[in-house]
C-alpha cells in the first residue's frame, strides 16, 4: 500500500512541481540554440550574398543583386527580433502591458511570424 501512494506522489510532484518549472526552462534554451543557429545563418547568407556582388555584373543587375541581398537580411533580422519578443512574451507570461499576444496580434509582421512560428 505504501508503495501505491509513493507512486502517486511521485506522479504528482512531476506534474504539479518540476513540469511547470522545466518545461519553460528547456523551452528557453532552446530558443536561445535556435536564435543562435538563425544568427549565424544571417551572417552566413550576407557573407555569401555579398560574394555574389563582387562579380563582374554590369549595373542594374548587380544593383538589384544588393537589393535582394539586402531584402533577404533584413527579413531574416526582423524574424529573429520577433523570435526575441515571442521569447519575452512566453517568459513574462503575457502580464506586460505593453508585451503581450493582444498587443502583438495588431501588428502584421507578428501575425505572420504566429504563422511561421518555430516553437509552436
Amino acid at each position: 500500500m505504501l508503495s501505491d501512494n509513493a507512486v502517486v506522489l511521485a506522479d504528482v510532484i512531476v506534474q504539479k512541481v518540476l513540469a511547470p518549472l522545466l518545461t519553460p526552462v528547456i523551452s528557453l534554451v532552446l530558443f536561445f540554440v535556435a536564435f543562435a543557429l538563425l544568427r549565424m545563418l544571417v551572417s552566413l547568407l550576407v557573407t555569401v550574398l555579398g560574394l555574389v556582388n563582387k562579380l563582374p555584373v554590369v549595373g542594374t543587375v548587380n544593383r538589384w543583386l544588393g537589393w535582394t541581398a539586402g531584402g533577404i537580411a533584413s527579413l531574416l533580422d526582423i524574424y529573429l527580433v520577433l523570435c526575441v519578443l515571442w521569447a519575452l512574451i512566453v517568459i513574462t507570461g503575457g502580464n506586460l502591458t505593453m508585451l503581450n499576444d493582444t498587443v502583438m496580434s495588431s501588428s502584421l509582421y507578428y501575425k505572420v511570424f504566429n504563422v511561421f512560428n518555430p516553437f509552436l
